[in-house]
Parts: C-alpha cells; sequence; structure tokens
C-alpha cells in the first residue's frame, strides 16, 4: 500500500514557491509581459449605448469598482468626472485609502468601444495599464440585453503586481458580476 506524505509534497511545493519568488525578483523588468485579464457580463438595465455612456462617466467608477475608492480631475484641466471621458481627457483614481492613484488617459470613445490607458501605471508595481470596454447589445429570449467585455491589461515591474493577479481577477468580477447591476439600479431609482 502506498501513503502519501504531506510534508514532503509541502516542502516540495515551498521550495518550488521560494524558487519563484526569487526569479521574479531578479529578473530583469524587460523580461515582464503584458498580462491581459478578461472579464464580461450581460445587462437587462441598459442598452449598450446607455451603458457605454454610464461606464465613460469615471464618477461612476468607486460605486462599481471595490477597490476604487475615488476619482478626480487633474489640475489644470477643464474635465470634469461628471462627463463622459472623450479622447483625451484624463482622470485621477485613487486605490488602496488613496495611497495609489493611476491617471487614466481616453484614447477611445467611440460606439461600442472605450478604452483608457495608463502608461506610467503605479510607479514600481506596474506599468502599461489599460482598460478596453467593448459594448454591444445582444438578445437573449428575445429582450434586449447589454453585453459588456473588460480586457485589463498591465506590465508587472514588480513581484506585487504578479501576485495581485487574483485580487484583480475578484475586482473585476464583483465589478461587472454584482457592482455593476447594483449601482445601475440605484441609478434608475
Amino acid at each position: 500500500m502506498t501513503t502519501f506524505n504531506h510534508t514532503r509534497l509541502s516542502f516540495g511545493l515551498c521550495q518550488w514557491l521560494s524558487l519563484l519568488v526569487m526569479l521574479l525578483i531578479i529578473l530583469p523588468s524587460k523580461t515582464h509581459a503584458l498580462i491581459e485579464l478578461r472579464t464580461s457580463a450581460k445587462t437587462n438595465q441598459m442598452t449598450a449605448t446607455e451603458l457605454q455612456d454610464y461606464l465613460s462617466r469615471p464618477i461612476h467608477w468607486p460605486e462599481i469598482v471595490a477597490s476604487s475608492n475615488s476619482v478626480g480631475s487633474l489640475e489644470n484641466d477643464d474635465y470634469n468626472e461628471n462627463d463622459p471621458l472623450q479622447v483625451g481627457n484624463q482622470v485621477k483614481e485613487f486605490f488602496g485609502l488613496n495611497l495609489l492613484s493611476v491617471t487614466w488617459t481616453c484614447t477611445k470613445n467611440e460606439p461600442g468601444k472605450l478604452v483608457v490607458k495608463a502608461p506610467e501605471g503605479l510607479p514600481s508595481i506596474a506599468k502599461e495599464c489599460s482598460m478596453k470596454f467593448d459594448i454591444t447589445d445582444v438578445s437573449e429570449d428575445g429582450e434586449a440585453t447589454a453585453k459588456v467585455v473588460l480586457t485589463m491589461g498591465y506590465d508587472p515591474v514588480s513581484p506585487i503586481a504578479l501576485f495581485a493577479t487574483p485580487v484583480l481577477v475578484l475586482d473585476n468580477w464583483m465589478a461587472l458580476k454584482v457592482l455593476l447591476p447594483w449601482a445601475i439600479k440605484q441609478s434608475n431609482k
């Protein structure tokens, strides 16, 4: 009879994990690759056009993204975060008890597509950050439904960004599947 040695397995996993962490720390940043996380959801509460308008107004982001604390316009900028983003508009989003921030620039806002990018990202953590929203009308059982696909991308420059990936997956899932429908329902009251 063969017995399974849990201690040996645990020790082996710890060795592999230690090796992975050491490699992540010593690898030069040029070896990092862009990470893309994709999340999708459907809502019958809005058309695609209405949903895109809602998502393009940064004032709504803290309502639908659990990790987002607040958004604000940049100094010396006439843009108001209550307005839909237009190409070239910038907005600062604050995270982690307002200790971290990303400055997003709208690079595309046309029917069915909203793209914001932050080339600087989070200094020493991630760069080339992006959020791409593909928004379409679909029909399900004869009912008009809007579908949104969020593709979040970033280039990790620190192991912190790699270890944050599962948290971002959960954050994006909660944003589109739970908080977005709730926020839309609240705004329709």
